[in-house]
């Protein structure tokens, strides 16, 4: 299986699009996949991935809360051969990539496919959103090219096949935006637990407001018991000092939100500089 999954992913040059290839192989092997980055993690087994999930959409992302990107680090897909078919044209997409421009890999590449992909046709040559995309030099320029491409999709959610879950409505999010707070009525997984970062509690009370992207807490006490890690298990240990309110945690994303909305329309404005 490693082998042969090797041979096929191995047109793939750069891993951030090999992955795409990867799952679309593995796919095949189930009735549907969780892909997530690997620094992901669950912290709340309580939740359901099929709660995410809907009977006429084959492919599920969402939208990252901090900025107007579509995430490329998590996706539910079901095996169909829209979506396997789907994921091989997005490994190949690295081809597509513009020569001298900062394209931000798969992050900012999944724009311009989905674009191509499902927008009405025209809509993508009418706009100034490839010409932003072949000529970005910083991640400012990609930004707005990001944000060219959410304005051609307006405030839609749902493309045939395609669904993009609205901020707040994933399944994901940073824990950094909250002070690596969370709560088990409003999270499922957090973001952003690489070991590298990991860091002690402070001995302060801690405000779910954003923080520093380079660090986290554990919200686990004690060591996992692998033998009880079985399906209905709850015996889950948290500290106590990370978990915050509703209230808090929702107060402090929907400002973030509304924040991102704001700086989203400044960086159309920068179009013109662009280009």
């Amino acid at each position: 299986m490693a082998f042969r999954t090797t041979m096929v992913v191995k047109h793939a040059f750069q891993i951030l699009f090999r992955r795409h290839c990867l799952v679309a192989k593995v796919l095949q092997n189930y009735e549907a996949v969780m892909f997530i980055d690997a620094d992901i993690g669950v912290v709340n087994p309580n939740r359901r991935i099929e709660k995410f999930m809907e009977d006429d959409v084959d492919i599920t992302f969402y939208d990252r809360i901090q900025n107007w990107e579509i995430a490329t680090g998590s996706y539910i897909a079901k095996n169909t051969k829209y979506v396997i078919d789907f994921l091989n044209d997005f490994a190949n997409y690295e081809t597509e990539l513009p020569n001298d421009s900062l394209h931000g890999s798969d992050n900012g590449a999944i724009h311009m496919f989905l674009a191509e992909k499902l927008l009405p046709v025209g809509a993508l040559s009418k706009s100034q959103c490839r010409q932003i995309y072949e000529n970005s030099k910083t991640f400012d320029d990609l930004f707005s090219f990001e944000a060219c491409i959410r304005k051609l999709m307006r405030s839609e959610s749902k493309f045939g096949k395609v669904r993009i879950l609205e901020k707040g409505n994933g399944w994901v999010r940073d824990g950094w935006l909250t002070n690596n707070l969370w709560n088990p009525r409003v999270d499922f997984m957090l973001h952003g637990w690489k070991s590298s970062q990991l860091r002690e509690i402070p001995v302060w009370e801690l405000r779910p407001v954003a923080t520093s992207r380079n660090q986290w807490f554990n919200p686990f006490i004690g060591e996992f018991d692998l033998k009880k890690c079985s399906p209905g298990n709850k015996t889950w240990n948290y500290d106590s000092r990370l978990i915050g309110t509703v209230y808090g945690i929702q107060k402090s994303l929907k400002k973030i939100e509304n924040e991102v909305e704001v700086m989203k329309k400044k960086s159309l404005l920068r179009v013109d500089d662009i280009l």
